[in-house]
């Protein structure tokens, strides 16, 4: 049996959200939640201890996420489920597709049990196109029932399938790839070539069409060069002497469901925040794009530190104009709770539920290693206070 929700703890809504509010405008989000590294100023001190107990409120102050945990492994559908309830009508799940369908092999542990024993190997590397035709059809119906909650729930914006530096443009990766969409059961699919010959020049021209014709959304990542090539887990920063470049990119409008642009920033604290020439590549892609006339931009900011992604979600909303920001906040706050049933009403979970509402002081949660609590009231409060907190970090 599911723990009762408190009655502290957003409860998502059942009042009807008109999603065609969001057409051509900015949602934002992070790239995973439930990280150390992803806890942010308005969690309370029982929220920040898992990620399904912060995913509730996240989803109040934004309005997509990225799935970033099914690159290394499918998860039960029971707990997809979860999540779906956790969040409100018209959130976005951005869903990272598992890793054996974008690279060339995978870590036989990372496979479902049966499906390794299937392969074979108990450990070492698993290469796909090895896999029997059995295996794989075990493995995308894993993948597909997993899916299936958020897909039922209206939530699924697309499924990014990322390929990585060392695969060049090729005919055969393409073949994968539609390959892939096709083994997709109702969901929607992003394709991010991190290797950039992928869309330079007249290559990536070739890219853009192809991804037109075949309806799939080619993702702007906003990289940075030094980082790229540096293992992730051993970020060491810029390189004595290096200039700070951000690794070509291009958004374009190669379908009509949505766009989606990903910003990493993997090192440092500061660091992390984009500076005004950032912002402002940004606000000129957007200004020369015409925008989806049937789906959001997402933005999936990859900048943990402190409340950096809400730092950086404001300053872009700021610099491109009302014409594209959109007050997920406002919105989400300003939608009523659903009514209670006289079975609800009289069971002891509802009675706890019921219960007062803990005092201010404990419906807030520290901050990094600070003391200092807040609980804002607006989007704007909570942007504030992440800018006062970036410009002043605890030592």
């Amino acid at each position: 049996m599911r723990k009762p929700q408190s009655a502290d703890q957003p409860i998502p809504s059942t009042s009807s959200f008109d999603v065609k509010a969001l057409r051509g405008r900015l949602v934002h989000g992070t790239c995973g939640w439930a990280a150390k590294s992803q806890i942010l100023s308005f969690y309370t001190k029982d929220e920040a201890s898992t990620g399904e107990r912060r995913l509730p409120r996240y989803a109040e102050r934004f309005g997509c996420v990225e799935v970033d945990s099914t690159t290394y492994a499918i998860p039960q559908r029971e707990i997809v489920q979860r999540w779906v309830d956790a969040t409100p009508e018209g959130f976005s799940f951005i869903v990272k597709a598992f890793g054996a369908f974008c690279a060339s092999s995978v870590d036989a542990r990372n496979l479902p049990r049966d499906i390794r024993e299937m392969c074979g190997t108990p450990s070492g590397r698993v290469r796909y196109a090895s896999m029997s035709p059995h295996a794989k059809d075990a493995l995308w119906e894993r993948f597909n029932v997993a899916l299936a909650p958020i897909i039922d729930a209206g939530k699924l914006g697309c499924v990014v399938f990322q390929f990585h530096l060392s695969q060049p443009p090729s005919e055969s990766l393409r073949a994968h790839v539609l390959d892939c969409q096709a083994r997709l059961s109702g969901a929607r699919v992003a394709v991010e070539f991190r290797n950039r010959d992928w869309i330079t020049g007249s290559v990536g021209d070739e890219t853009v069409c192809w991804a037109k014709e075949n309806d799939l959304l080619l993702v702007a990542a906003d990289e940075l060069e030094h980082e790229t090539f540096q293992r992730d887990r051993e970020q060491s920063g810029l390189p004595p002497g290096a200039i700070r470049r951000r690794m070509f990119t291009r958004l374009e409008k190669t379908v009509d469901w949505g766009s989606l642009i990903r910003v990493h920033r993997r090192y440092g604290t500061k660091e992390r925040i984009l500076d005004d020439g950032e912002i402002g590549f940004w606000v000129e892609q957007l200004a020369g794009f015409d925008a989806p006339q049937n789906g959001p931009v997402w933005v999936a900011w990859g900048t943990e530190w402190l409340d950096a992604p809400l730092t950086n979600a404001n300053a872009l909303d700021k610099a491109a104009g009302e014409a594209w920001s959109f007050d997920w906040y406002g919105t989400r706050s300003s939608r009523a709770r659903p009514k209670s049933s006289a079975a609800e009403s009289s069971s002891i979970a509802r009675l706890f539920a019921a219960a007062p509402p803990r005092s201010k002081n404990d419906a807030t949660r520290v901050i990094a290693s600070t003391e200092k609590r807040v609980k804002p009231k607006t989007l704007s409060a909570c942007w504030a206070r992440a800018d006062a907190t970036v410009a002043n970090p605890s030592p």
